[in-house]
């Protein structure tokens, strides 16, 4: 089993703050490596787009234990939900060298309202589009 718990149980986060919280993993056999993600993606009608943002990895030779982790947020792109599309951040902790681990999984909202963002009308496909378009410009960031 592989368990994401944070502090302070954060679903709502702003861009630029941090998440943090603790891994805690309990597996049938050594993991060797452990990892873990900083993720969003897209769900809705048409093509889903699904982006590593950071990585965590480490080596681990203990099927059990547990570790802090701290990831610094990017500034977008937004949660949002609309008519057609939404978009979810989420961390993903995995082992991916043990048979039958269960990936952990913990979603959560980034956005400067603190809130998901609603989409009304026509407009958000022109919002996703560039929402995706501003992502794919940016510079890839140093993992912590």
């Amino acid at each position: 089993m592989l368990t994401i718990v944070l502090s302070h149980d954060k679903k709502n986060c702003r861009p630029g703050e941090k998440i943090e919280g603790t891994l805690q993993w309990d597996l049938p056999g050594t993991p060797g490596t452990l990892e873990l993600r900083l993720c969003w993606h897209t769900a809705g009608k048409g093509t889903v787009d699904t982006r590593r943002v950071d990585t965590f990895e480490w080596k681990e030779n203990s099927p059990k234990g547990s570790r802090s982790f701290s990831f610094p947020l990017p500034l977008m792109p937004y949660s949002f939900s609309g008519k057609l599309v939404s978009l979810r951040w989420f961390l993903e902790f995995l082992a991916p060298r043990v048979d039958d681990a269960k990936t952990g999984l913990h979603y959560f909202v980034l956005s400067p309202a603190g809130k998901e963002l609603t989409l009304a009308g026509e407009a958000h496909e022109d919002a996703y589009e560039e929402i995706v378009e501003v992502w794919d410009e940016e510079e890839p960031r140093e993992s912590p």
